[in-house]
């Protein structure tokens, strides 16, 4: 931050005057207004992670949000926001979020920001689905019976 312009010498005054009374720097430049904005975005600082072997349990469209789970009970996931910078492919084809159905097996990398975990790379594979039971063989019908055979003597 630059301080130049007709607020230079106000902030400068101000400040100096504050830390003789004993009040900080800090509660002095807040009086004046030159701290950094706190709806800034703030961005995870570098950390990364993953969601290994999860499963999707719902996507919403309209909250562009996907909702992960990583254990049969479905207590342990994740819910990913997903927005323009997140790549998404589903059986090594890029895709979109309306594309991934529910049940998909998914990998997934997700950032911090503001409190949200926002996805950075999803990859899908579509459920396998469940081979058809082939029907058994039908059994032989038993002969008809029949007038028994004779029997020498």
């Amino acid at each position: 931050m630059k301080w130049t312009g007709r607020r230079a010498p106000a902030i400068a005054v101000t400040v100096a005057l504050a830390v003789t009374a004993g009040y900080s720097v800090t509660r002095a430049l807040v009086a004046v207004g030159s701290v950094p904005e706190a709806d800034t975005r703030r961005e995870s600082r570098g950390f990364r992670f993953d969601v290994e072997d999860a499963t999707v349990r719902q996507v919403d469209l309209l909250e562009s949000r996907v909702e992960l789970t990583s254990d049969v009970l479905g207590l342990f996931g994740a819910r990913l926001q997903v927005d323009d910078r997140t790549e998404i492919s589903l059986n090594g084809l890029p895709a979109r979020l309306a594309d991934l159905p529910e049940g998909a097996q998914v990998r997934a990398t997700y950032d911090l920001q503001d409190g949200l975990k926002v996805a950075r790379t999803i990859i899908a594979e579509k459920p396998q689905a469940e081979p058809e039971p082939v029907p058994a063989p039908a059994a032989r019908p038993a002969p008809a019976p029949g007038p028994a055979p004779a029997v020498r003597r």
